[in-house]
C-alpha cells in the first residue's frame, strides 16, 4: 500500500472517531460541535498539505484528479433532484465537482471529480447525510403522543386518511379476497392486530380523531390541495427543507475555514475543471423534471429541523445514461 494511501486511511480514521464522539448522546453540544469542526479542519489540512507537497514534485510526477460514480436511485423517484442536490453540495464542500447522469432506463448516478483524499471524504460525507435525510422522508407515529395528536400532525403534514391508516399498520386486502368474501367492498387488515375493517370504517376512525383534535384547539379543518396529499408530497417537501438547510450549514462551515485555503487549492480546482471538460464535453445545466408538488410547510419545516442535527464533517452499476446535467 502506498504511503499516501496509508496517510489518508489514518486521517480518515481520526475523522471517524471525532464524528462518533460528536454523535454520542452523552457528548455535550459544545464539545460535539468542536469535534465536527476538528474533523473538517483535519480534512482541509490534509488537502492543503497534499497540495503543497504535490506542487513541489516535477510536473510528470504530480497527482491527477480522478472520478467516482455514486448511485442516486431510480430515475423516476419524485425526490431524485433533491438527492442530486445533496450530493452536489457535499461534493462542493469536499472540494470536488459533480455531474448528474440521468438514466431513463434505471438508476441515476452522480459523477464526482476530485483528488483521492477529497473523493473519499465526499463518499463518507454524502453517505452520512443521505442516511440521515432518509429518516425524515416518511412521517412516523410519535409513541409519546395520543391518536388525536398524531392524526392532527399527519393531516397538517398533507396525509389523507388512508395514508394515516397505513402508518398504523392497515393494509388493503387483495381485490380477489374482497370480491369473494366481502361482496367487492374494499377491506383492510391490520398487520399488527389481525383485525379486518372496511375502508369507510378506517377512514371515519382517523378522520374522527383528527376532528377531536381540532375541536380541542378551536381550529378549522384543513383541506389538502390536490397534489399535496399523501406521502409523495410529504417526502418531496421534507427533502427540499432538508437539503436547503444542509446547503446553508455547509456554506457556513466553509466560510469558517482559514482564509487563503481556497487560493492554495486553486490549481487543483482548475485541474478538475479540465478533466471534466475532457471527459464530459459541453454539458447543460441540470433541471428538476419531477412533477409539480404543492408546497407543504409542515413537511418542509420538518426536513429543515432534522437537517440541523446532521453531522456535516464526516468521511465513507450505472445503466445506459442519456443525459448529463451540470450543477451550479
Amino acid at each position: 500500500m502506498a504511503e499516501d494511501e496509508v496517510n489518508i486511511d489514518k486521517m480518515l480514521e481520526r475523522v471517524r472517531l471525532l464524528i462518533q464522539k460528536a454523535e454520542h448522546p452523552s457528548t455535550p453540544p459544545e464539545e460535539a460541535d468542536a469535534c465536527r469542526s476538528k474533523a473538517d479542519s483535519l480534512m482541509l489540512k490534509y488537502a492543503l498539505d497534499s497540495a503543497m507537497l504535490d506542487a513541489s514534485r516535477p510536473a510528470a510526477a504530480r497527482m491527477k484528479p480522478g472520478r467516482i460514480e455514486v448511485d442516486l436511485g431510480l430515475h423516476g423517484d419524485p425526490i431524485i433532484y433533491e438527492i442530486v442536490l445533496l450530493g452536489h453540495y457535499a461534493a462542493k464542500h469536499c472540494r470536488c465537482k459533480s455531474i448528474w447522469i440521468q438514466s431513463y432506463f434505471g438508476v441515476d448516478t452522480l459523477r464526482v471529480y476530485g483528488y483521492e483524499s477529497d473523493l473519499r471524504y465526499f463518499e463518507l460525507l454524502y453517505t452520512t447525510l443521505y442516511l440521515h435525510m432518509s429518516r425524515v422522508l416518511s412521517p412516523k407515529i410519535d409513541p409519546d403522543k395520543s391518536l388525536e395528536e398524531n392524526a392532527y400532525n399527519f393531516r397538517n403534514a398533507g396525509l389523507n386518511w388512508i395514508d394515516i391508516a397505513k402508518l398504523y399498520g392497515w393494509v388493503r386486502l387483495p381485490k380477489a379476497v374482497c370480491d369473494m368474501a366481502y361482496k367487492g367492498e374494499a377491506m383492510f387488515c391490520n398487520k399488527d392486530t389481525g383485525n379486518i375493517e372496511s375502508i369507510m370504517a378506517i377512514w371515519q376512525y382517523y378522520r374522527t380523531a383528527y376532528y377531536r383534535a381540532i375541536r380541542e384547539r378551536g381550529e378549522e379543518s384543513r383541506d389538502i390541495p390536490f397534489g399535496e396529499s399523501g406521502t409523495p408530497g410529504y417526502r418531496k417537501n421534507a427533502a427540499k427543507g432538508y437539503v436547503s438547510e444542509i446547503r446553508t450549514r455547509l456554506a457556513r462551515a466553509r466560510g469558517e475555514r482559514a482564509a487563503g485555503t481556497e487560493l492554495v487549492l486553486k490549481d487543483r480546482s482548475e485541474e478538475i475543471d479540465k478533466l471534466i471538460t475532457d471527459m464530459e464535453g459541453n454539458i447543460g445545466p441540470a433541471h428538476d423534471n419531477s412533477d409539480n408538488v404543492a408546497y407543504n410547510q409542515a413537511a418542509y419545516d420538518k426536513g429543515r429541523e432534522h437537517a440541523m442535527s446532521a453531522d456535516i464533517s464526516p468521511a465513507g452499476p450505472a445503466m445506459g445514461s442519456s443525459t448529463a446535467g451540470a450543477l451550479e
